[in-house]
């Protein structure tokens, strides 16, 4: 979600010039705020939109901005109590509101997913869903949770709403498969793998799990074409459970560094790193998620154990290189 942009104040004359100087102060303070927004430094912008409210607790887009933050970070407390001032402010309306409240609640459910408590994730994600009932990915989400519980069937019926809302996820045609080759359902679970490969052809564990159904239907040579092509986009090849269960872990952290959610993706990567202690890509997210919270002294060391474990992956000693730098320019001001 991007932080809104701030409108330019018109002049005022000479004799304002006292009101001014506070709007003006006020302006700074909120262009503070979006610009530690923009570098991932969210305590600190809601402290400086603290400033600007309190110097005029009718600044709506300052409201507003703080209430993304706190969405951002699943507080759903505070984003509901900003986003319910912009709205009394006049600068969004109560539908948007909702529509807001929702994502928080959605990332509040994947910050409980990180950390394995799967039904307070599953109680965040209804609540998005009442709020906003149209949210494709909450759908999802909450497929996944009651998938990891165990609970298939209410798991299809999530999976399926999300595939009628928006027919193109990928992921959520995966998820499905996954669990109907589970339940030995395996002509549908193909045709699900089938549907993930169409929207994403490059979607390596699709391709690899629709290898493994093909094995366990007896058609050897097709599976061997699928695991190779799940090779070729850079899946591992024959992994153990340990491994393939490290790749999810991997996958999430992903998922949750894109979303900026810092330490559920941090505990991702340390639940891949536990399955898999090998897996140098971990190490080096991990650091990378490190770096992002100017964690840097352990930042770097998450980039030299991804070097030592593979040495040509040259992204590790890139990121380690540039705190370096930076470090280094820090100190010669």
């Amino acid at each position: 979600m991007v932080v809104r942009t701030i409108l330019p104040i018109p002049m005022l004359a000479l004799i304002f010039i006292v009101p001014m100087l506070g709007q003006q102060v006020q302006e700074e303070f909120i262009g503070i705020g979006n610009s530690l927004y923009d570098l991932g430094k969210y305590d600190e912008a809601i402290r400086a939109y603290d400033k600007a409210t309190q110097l005029n607790p009718e600044r709506p887009e300052a409201w507003y901005n703080k209430g993304i933050i706190f969405q951002g970070l699943g507080h759903t407390e505070g984003a509901e109590e900003a986003f319910t001032k912009a709205s009394e402010l006049g600068y969004v309306d109560l539908e948007i509101v909702k529509q807001e409240m929702a994502r928080a609640w959605n990332n509040k459910g994947l910050g409980f997913y990180g950390e394995g408590n799967y039904n307070e994730a599953i109680q965040a994600y209804s609540k998005a869903i009442e709020l906003d009932p149209d949210l494709a990915a909450v759908w999802n989400n909450k497929g996944a949770a009651l998938d990891d519980l165990g609970m298939h069937e209410e798991a299809i019926q999530a999976y399926d709403r999300a595939i009628e809302l928006d027919p193109n996820l990928a992921e959520t045609w995966r998820n499905k498969g996954s669990i109907l080759s589970e339940d030995s359902m395996y002509d549908e679970a193909i045709k699900a793998y089938d549907k993930a490969i169409q929207i994403d052809p490059k979607y390596a564990s699709a391709w690899n799990n629709k290898g493994i159904i093909l094995k366990i239907i007896g058609l050897t040579k097709e599976a061997e074409a699928a695991f190779l092509k799940a090779k070729e986009l850079g899946y591992t090849d024959s992994p153990t459970l340990s491994q393939k269960a490290a790749k999810d872990w991997f996958s999430k952290g992903v998922a949750f560094h894109d979303s900026d959610k810092y330490e559920a993706a941090i505990r991702a990567y340390d639940k891949a790193i536990e399955l898999d202690p090998n897996l140098a890509e971990a190490w080096n997210n991990k650091g990378s998620v490190l770096g992002e919270q100017g964690k840097n002294d352990a930042a770097i060391q998450s980039y030299n154990k991804a070097i030592e474990i593979d040495p040509t992956l040259g992204e590790a000693r890139k990121n380690k290189n540039a705190i370096l730098e930076a470090q280094y320019l820090n100190n010669q001001m």
